[in-house]
């Protein structure tokens, strides 16, 4: 039985390319997918898509884990480290989260209530 999945030894592959540690990883991958989602589908920081789609990403490569640390490692239930699972979605999103909600709390200084005109639909004016 392999003592690592695909999916842990691209991560050790891609920590020892970049020279982070995994926390840091967790932490980059959270605002990549936030800024990809922002500039690819056009959000805004403080709308929800961004946030949605990286909790979202954070709990499929949490499944993964747990999916190799079952399937590949053969871990038994309570065997698994929910700890470090929750603490690396906890890493993932907080970052992220903290630019949601400053973004959101900040939004009235962005957005120009002037008839329902905003800053994401310009007037011609």
């Amino acid at each position: 039985m392999p003592e690592l999945g695909p999916f842990q030894s691209g991560k050790l592959w891609l920590r020892e390319l970049l020279g982070f540690e995994k926390d840091t990883l967790h932490v980059l991958v959270g605002l990549l997918v936030f800024v990809l989602v922002m500039l690819f589908l056009r959000r805004k920081p403080w709308q929800r898509l961004p946030i949605v789609c990286v909790m979202l990403a954070a709990m499929a490569g949490e499944a993964w884990d747990l999916y190799e640390l079952v399937k590949v490692r053969g871990k038994a239930w309570a065997d698994i480290p929910w700890s470090y699972l929750v603490h690396d979605l906890w890493v993932t999103t907080i970052i992220p989260a903290g630019i949601f909600l400053m973004a959101y709390a900040l939004r009235p200084i962005f957005v120009m209530d002037k008839g329902g005109a905003d800053l994401d639909y310009p007037s011609d004016n």
